[in-house]
């Protein structure tokens, strides 16, 4: 149906139409639009009034600018520009001031319209409407004026009063108050920011009792009053009325104190009339509250006022009702109605609260689920609720002030989301790492690897560095922290030495570490990231690795051996100066060369070893004595050679390698023995004389030297051997070797056995009878001074004998007596009970590993009335380093408890712990009275 070729519809719309402009001109709006094809103002007759121009319907854009206020043109000029350029979806909406051009009357309007863009996002048009708003502003300014008149009576009914006010913040002891309450609380007006403390030391001091119950009684109700006596800064004595209300958060906690002060040292008559002006003060602030509900439907935050305890909505403001996306009709309805939503969220009770106790509420950051254009959405506010009252101070509903803040928290959100993620990185990395803020080098995160590194405890986080561990005060690595933090470019190094004081000892470490500086949005360098890898142990044992070898190229230059390698592949062999002395040739010679310098015969045996060596792979040996000479002086050697085979990953043959030994002068003393054997024989018993009295100097050095002999020891049994194997060896002569192999035997012997007694010596590990009787005597007598300092006493039944190392029961004792006198509470003179009972070996199961037979077991327990803890903190408290309180409150080392354990655990027994926060702490030991036969 072609409802325009209708001639009633169309009379229908064109009636519709005059009704519209009928409406437009009837509200006082004009209708207005810029041609910018040719840059004109089209306007109708009403925007030209606005302008107080009569006769010209269109000028150009430029001109109607000029028209404008000038403190108002350049923002108009700007929120056009904005339209036209698409910002804020092309609207334009602004208020401002015009000087009219005709007739000079200044007129305030309000201005809004629309920019429309095609598809290419080029304009098309922009326009919209016009209307005088002059009478709602001079009205607005007028309600200032009497909000300000209003609060200015307020000020002056309180001064005529003479009633002061403050503002106490709790969380941060700022105060904030009038002159008159430093007036009349100190006598001393033109006191200014002062603290909380200063006002308190005005107080009588026999007038605190009164005050401070006052105070706790306001807890419970929300207010309190109480009067007591000032002493102002002359001397004076005046008396005062105190009255106060707390306002709490949502959980309940007081954050703040806010309230009066009055002088009530002046007669009843003065009282009167000062109630009399309070009356008055009533009186203007209730006008006031009157004039302000006029008012706050145009404040710029949301705003509603909910009457009754039923919570109707009495009032609201426009944004309110965008905020809870909701129009006017809901006003006068209650708010669980209105907004069926808010049941099982906290709003609704929280406004109960406030109406039922009369406190104000303030959440922030809080989320709300709201149902808004149609869809369920869960936004975030910060919101006060207030309780409003009559004049006679009964509550008659709540005043909410309500700022949506959903992006805000979003946020931070995001950013504490990111934080966490990053700290819990740190926190569970693998290897040691921790985050410095700053220039100054705040610990802001370390996790357990790296507090372990630096033998501290978490006590450290939040200390700068230089604080935490000062020990490195004059190492480099302040400096480099520093220099990356200003530069901004990382530093990396490996096997850093560090010094650092661990166990209240400085020991050195060897760190690869890193220092990476962390940028913020705008590029500057906040923070360092410092990663490490404790490679001590690896450095350590690779300078033990090099300190033995050059100790063992000292011991064989010393012993006068050289080294050879020979080449298998390359059939070359190299070897120490030694053997480049003994055979002429330099190292790194063809093999063939080498056997050059050996006779025939030896050559051919020193070929048929070494491949009968290789040949044999892992299991080969070269060991054969063989004769050389010199290429160059001709002078000839006797010498010893061993090696052993190097296989490689295939289990071949690749090198020998071993030493060589010059025998000659050994070889020539065996050869003079033989000949003059029968004629030495004093010569030799006066050698076996010496070596007897050697043999007697050298016990007296048995542990230091024992290695040392040794190695000639053996060499004497293996030469003595190749004698006795010797077929042209006579008959003497081989009694004689034997002789001597025996010797040689016997004082290996001798060594081992005087090396194992003075391990035997050792008294820490052996385990004597132990009357514990004495040891605790003599524990308490070391800590006699402290027990009558503290007025402790002591209980103490008999104790057993027991098999035990002496020094570490009497450090057992020490420790735990010792605690107990640490752990005291204040103001109670400390009791520390020892007893003693003898349990079973089924008891004694339950917490020994392995019971030691035909043992008797004690438990020995040491109780105290001290300040105790948590059984969740039974086993920690033995662990090296853990503490329960701080160095600060309890000094000590923290490992304390830990030798304690590892005491008992040498002596077979079990310690444990029975305490409660209060209740002092009974520390539990179960001993055998003896050890197994060669435990010690």
């Amino acid at each position: 149906m072609d409802f325009f070729g209708n001639p009633a519809t169309n009379a229908f719309f064109v009636n519709d139409a005059e009704r519209l402009r009928f409406a437009i001109n009837a509200a006082g709006i004009g209708i207005w639009e810029w041609d910018l094809s040719n840059n004109q103002i089209v306007w109708d007759a009403r925007c030209r009034e606005l302008f107080g121009i009569f006769n010209n319907p269109s000028t150009v854009y430029e001109d109607v600018i000029g028209f404008i206020h000038p403190e108002d043109a350049g923002r108009v000029d700007a929120a056009v520009k904005a339209a036209i350029s698409g910002a804020n979806g092309g609207l334009y909406d602004i208020i401002y001031r015009i000087q009219g051009v005709e007739d000079g009357v200044l007129r305030w309007v309000h201005f809004n319209g629309t920019a429309y863009f095609d598809q290419s996002g080029n304009i098309t048009r922009f326009g919209g409407i016009g209307q005088d708003i002059t009478g709602r502003i001079l009205a607005e300014q007028s309600h200032a004026r009497e909000v300000a008149a209003a609060q200015e009576l307020t000020r002056l009914a309180l001064k005529g009063t003479g009633t002061g006010i403050y503002s106490l913040n709790l969380l941060t002891d700022e105060c904030e108050y009038t002159p008159d309450f430093a007036r009349i609380l100190t006598g001393d007006e033109s006191l200014q920011d002062a603290a909380r403390d200063v006002f308190v030391n005005h107080l009588h001091p026999d007038d605190f009792p009164e005050r401070n119950a006052a105070l706790a009684s306001g807890l419970a109700s929300g207010t309190f009053t109480y009067e007591v006596r000032a002493i102002w800064t002359d001397q004076s004595i005046h008396r005062v009325r105190i009255v106060g209300a707390y306002v709490k958060d949502a959980l309940g906690q007081p954050v703040s104190i806010n309230g009066t002060i009055r002088e009530i040292t002046h007669d009843e008559a003065a009282r009167l009339q000062r109630e009399a002006d309070l009356v008055r003060l009533h009186a203007a602030l209730s006008e006031s509250e009157q004039r302000f509900r006029d008012v706050f439907e145009q404040a710029p935050m949301a705003i509603a006022l909910l009457s009754g305890p039923e919570l109707t909505i009495e009032l609201g403001n426009d944004r309110i009702f965008e905020l809870w996306g909701k129009d006017r009709s809901i006003t006068g309805q209650q708010l669980i109605k209105a907004l069926p939503e808010l049941d099982g969220q906290i709003f609704i009770g929280l406004l109960q609260n406030a109406y039922r106790t009369g406190e104000a509420f303030f959440g922030t950051g809080v989320q709300a689920q709201l149902m808004r254009n149609g869809q369920l959405e869960h936004p975030y506010f910060d919101f006060a609720y207030t309780p409003v009252r009559d004049a006679t101070g009964a509550i008659t509903g709540i005043m909410v002030l309500a700022t949506e803040v959903t992006e805000r928290e979003q946020a931070s959100q995001a950013i504490a989301a990111s934080e966490a993620k990053f700290r819990s990185l740190i926190e569970e990395a693998p290897f040691p790492t921790a985050l410095y803020l700053g220039p100054d080098l705040v610990i802001d995160t370390a996790n357990e690897a790296m507090i372990g590194i630096w033998g501290k405890t978490k006590a450290v986080i939040g200390q700068e560095l230089a604080t935490a561990l000062p020990e490195l005060e004059g190492q480099p690595f302040f400096g480099l922290l520093r220099e990356v933090y200003q530069s901004g470019i990382t530093y990396s190094t490996k096997e850093q030495h560090a010094d650092l004081l661990t166990d209240g000892t400085m020991k050195r470490y060897w760190f690869n570490f890193t220092y990476k500086p962390l940028r913020n949005a705008d590029g500057a360098v906040y923070a360092i990231l410092n990663m490490a890898v404790d490679v001590s142990e690896q450095v350590v044992n690779r300078l033990a690795i090099e300190k033995s070898e050059k100790e063992l190229a000292s011991a064989i230059e010393l012993a006068g051996l050289g080294t050879w390698t020979i080449n298998v592949g390359e059939q070359t062999v190299s070897y120490s100066g030694e053997f480049e002395e003994w055979f002429g040739i330099p190292s790194n010679s063809a093999l063939q060369e080498f056997f050059t310098a050996l006779p025939e015969r030896d050559g051919l045996r020193l070929r048929q070893s070494i491949n009968r060596a290789i040949q044999m792979g892992a299991d080969g040996e070269v060991n054969i004595e063989h004769t050389v000479v010199s290429a160059v002086t001709g002078q000839q050697r006797v010498i010893h050679s061993r090696g052993k085979p190097v296989l490689n990953s295939s289990g071949e043959v690749v090198l020998l390698e071993g030493i060589g030994h010059d025998v000659t002068m050994l070889r020539q003393t065996q050869e003079a023995l033989e000949l003059l054997v029968q004629e030495r024989t004093e010569a030799l018993a006066i050698t076996i004389a010496d070596l007897q009295r050697s043999n007697e100097e050298l016990a007296q050095y048995a542990y230091v030297a024992s290695h040392d002999l040794q190695e000639p020891l053996r060499k004497i049994q293996i030469f003595s051997d190749m004698l006795e194997q010797k077929e042209e060896l006579r008959p003497g002569s081989l009694l004689l070797a034997q002789k001597i192999s025996q010797s040689a035997n016997r004082m290996s012997q001798l060594i081992r056995d005087l090396l194992e007694f003075s391990r035997l010596l050792k008294a820490d590990t052996i385990f004597q009878p132990l009357h514990l009787n004495e040891i605790v005597a003599a524990v308490l007598n070391d800590f006699e001074l402290i027990a009558q300092e503290k007025g402790a006493s002591f209980n103490t039944m008999d104790l057993p004998v027991i098999e035990g190392v002496g020094l570490q029961m009497n450090q057992l004792f020490y420790n735990l007596v010792g605690n107990s006198l640490k752990f005291t509470k204040p103001g109670i003179k400390p009791q520390i009970d020892i007893t003693v009972s003898r349990v079973s070996p089924e008891t004694a199961a339950e917490h020994v590993v392995r019971l030691i037979p035909f043992a008797n077991y004690y438990r020995i327990c040491v109780k105290d009335n001290g300040i105790g803890f948590e059984n969740q903190y039974s086993e920690q408290i033995f662990e090296v380093f853990k503490r329960l309180h701080t160095r600060e409150v309890y000094p000590g080392s923290g490992i304390g408890l830990a030798l304690c354990r590892r005491i008992i655990a040498n002596h077979h027994g079990a310690l444990f712990t029975e305490s409660g926060p209060g209740q002092g702490a009974t520390f539990c030991i179960i001993l055998p009275d003896r050890q197994e036969a060669g435990i010690s």
